[in-house]
């Protein structure tokens, strides 16, 4: 038997609150940055998390391991927000190295 997680109501509706959306993504940004650097200390990986000051780039996190370094963007959404979906550049999926 699998339980359903209960749901805070106050956060909730905080989160989904048109006015918070910047608050909502900071959350995010902050709940990611403490998982990626939460496992990899627990793996004894050197993992380096940049964030640029200034989107120009198109991206919001630069992870480096002193030998790859990535370039993601992050979104955020909620269940009951009207986005679903994001137009993006193919850039993103381009392969960076041939082997």
């Amino acid at each position: 038997m699998t339980r359903k997680p209960k749901v805070n109501t106050e956060l909730q509706k905080f989160l989904n609150a048109s006015v918070n959306t910047k608050t909502r993504e900071r959350i995010f940004f902050n709940k990611f940055y403490f998982d990626v650097k939460l496992a990899a200390g627990r793996r004894g990986y050197p993992l380096t998390m940049f964030e640029p000051e200034v989107d120009r780039g198109g991206f919001d996190v630069v992870l480096d391991d002193a030998d790859t370094t990535r370039h993601l963007q992050l979104k955020s959404a909620t269940r009951s927000s009207g986005t679903n979906q994001w137009v993006t550049t193919p850039r993103f999926l381009r392969q960076l190295y041939s082997t």
